[in-house]
């Protein structure tokens, strides 16, 4: 017997290259398999927990705010009109009840480079029919927004008659 099969046999190996019932420890070839298994999870969660703020992401809230204010105008029917204003750099709510007056919901930093465009308000009715100022214009057809972040360019699209908004 050479002294590698002596030394492997005093390490817990049995004959053949396998562990003998009750040796403690972990095989090479695990230690491989777990090694390359965190650095698979590692990859994901770097890429899902990034601090980067994605044109779907920046699309996704602005459609949400869209519908917050379709919800509030709903809510109020008979009152006035929900607003929400759309400015190059974020997102506002106009004239919402039991609060400020104008309270920022898209309000992104430079660092997180969102632009919006084109810019201009969004009024929800009673009924939840939107009619739109500035750079929009919904009587035509649906207005379409474009959110542009990290070189991405995703649209919002707010139907004419219904008032749903939609990426």
């Amino acid at each position: 017997m050479s002294a590698v099969q002596r030394h492997a046999l005093a390490l817990g190996a049995a004959p053949g290259g396998r562990r003998r019932p009750g040796a403690a420890g972990f095989t090479l070839v695990e230690l491989v398999i777990v090694i390359v298994l965190l650095g698979i999870l590692s990859v994901y969660a770097a890429a899902r927990f990034s601090p980067d703020f994605t044109a779907r992401q920046a699309a996704e809230e602005l459609v949400q705010a869209l519908r917050h204010t379709q919800e509030t105008a709903l809510d109020n029917t008979g009152g006035p009109g929900r607003t929400l204003r759309i400015d190059a750099d974020g997102i506002v709510f106009v004239n919402l009840p039991a609060g400020p007056a104008d309270w920022a919901m898209l309000k992104p930093g430079p660092e997180l480079a969102v632009t919006l465009a084109p810019t201009g308000t969004v009024t929800f009715d009673g009924r939840g029919r939107p009619s739109c100022g500035g750079g929009l214009n919904c009587s035509a057809g649906p207005a379409v927004i474009n959110v542009t972040a990290g070189g991405d360019t995703e649209t919002v699209t707010v139907e004419a008659v219904t008032g749903f908004a939609h990426r």
